[in-house]
């Protein structure tokens, strides 16, 4: 039996981030799977779902661009 990625559990569980990650495929479909790998890695990281990634973001950009600093 096939093994699943965890970040496509995702895409069934959340309906913005599947709504992004179509988006994404449009153009390339490399390009959304890593966008969507990574994007997951940071969410586990941070212990933190997609929405309160962004609205994290949104509260304080240098804040947040500064824990992505750290992290990479």
């Amino acid at each position: 039996m096939p093994r699943v990625a965890a970040w496509k559990r995702l895409l069934e569980e959340n309906d913005d981030y599947r709504r992004w990650y179509d988006n994404l495929v449009r153009g390339s479909l490399n390009t959304g799977n890593l966008y969507a790998r990574t994007l997951y890695r940071i969410c586990g990281t941070l212990e933190l779902s997609p929405a309160q990634l962004v609205k994290t973001a949104r509260e304080d950009v240098r804040g947040f661009e500064d824990t992505l600093y750290l992290i990479m």
